[in-house]
């Protein structure tokens, strides 16, 4: 069950909405929050580099300055963040670290259950380090499941929750991951895949059978036609879906090379939130 979520920022996010959408995880039932903010002490030292020999201390007095203004506005800012959840069932810790965005969140996931991402953050003063290859890079090498927050998160309050599903080992843990943590209980699932003419709904019952065992009641399924990036996106507008589960890889990695990863798709264009396991 989901006891301990970490929650990286880079100070630019809407706090609220990420506070909203967590305490509407779960309910009535504790757990805690740790807000965690990352100064790119490296990308600061990167904007000043190249200036010339004279003003070498000037730079280094600069990034002494920047890299402590950071520090202090990102305090504030994750402290801010906790106030969000005074009056509810969750404990709220923080910490400020410095360091490389992608090596914090990695290292500092470690002994949590669920690592929640905002796909707007911006962690450094080199953008491009939040391009799609910082979060795919992240999510890829997360050893615990990731929640990536996405588009309009207020449809997450009718509480459908799709599911992208190839029938793969990575499909299925994934499922078992958000089933195990207990988050968004008596969701409604619409559990989507690909026919591939081989008795599909002999296929999907055993998922429906899990659900429901675990009190998700409404199970539905979807057969996708298409294209399997425009079929998916269809799917998630069609069905009003808050919150997408997927493996991080499916099929084989023979596959994935000759046709593209569908992960990797939804994490540079999300058409959701995603719920990203292996």
């Amino acid at each position: 069950m989901l006891e301990k979520i970490v929650v990286p920022v880079g100070g630019s996010e809407k706090v609220g909405d990420i506070a909203s959408f967590l305490s509407s995880m779960v309910s009535k039932r504790h757990f805690a929050v740790h807000g965690l903010g990352i100064v790119d002490f490296e990308g600061i030292v990167a904007s000043l580099s190249g200036a010339p020999p004279g003003a070498i201390g000037m730079a280094e007095d600069a990034v002494k300055k920047i890299s402590s203004s950071e520090k202090g506005r990102l305090k504030e800012f994750v402290t801010s963040m906790g106030r969000h959840f005074e009056k509810k069932k969750i404990t709220y810790t923080f910490k400020v670290a410095e360091g490389d965005p992608r090596d914090e969140i990695l290292r500092r996931c470690i002994g949590y259950d669920l690592l929640v991402i905002h796909r707007g953050s911006v962690f450094s003063y080199s953008r491009e380090k939040e391009s799609h290859d910082f979060f795919a890079d992240v999510i890829s090498r997360s050893p615990v499941p990731v929640l990536l927050l996405a588009g309009d998160n207020s449809k997450l309050q009718g509480k459908t929750v799709g599911v992208a599903s190839d029938f793969s080992t990575d499909a299925f843990h994934a499922i078992y991951a958000f089933v195990h943590l207990g988050i968004f209980p008596g969701s409604r699932i619409v559990f989507s895949h690909v026919s591939t003419g081989e008795g599909p709904e002999r296929r999907f019952a055993p998922y429906q059978a899990f659900f429901q065992l675990h009190g998700f009641e409404n199970v539905e399924e979807v057969i996708l036609k298409g294209e399997r990036d425009s079929a998916i996106r269809r799917f998630v507008e069609t069905e009003n879906i808050g919150l997408l589960i997927i493996g991080k890889r499916g099929e084989s990695k023979l596959m994935e090379y000759l046709f593209g990863s569908l992960t990797n798709a939804l994490i540079d264009n999300p058409a959701c939130s995603l719920f990203i396991h292996e």
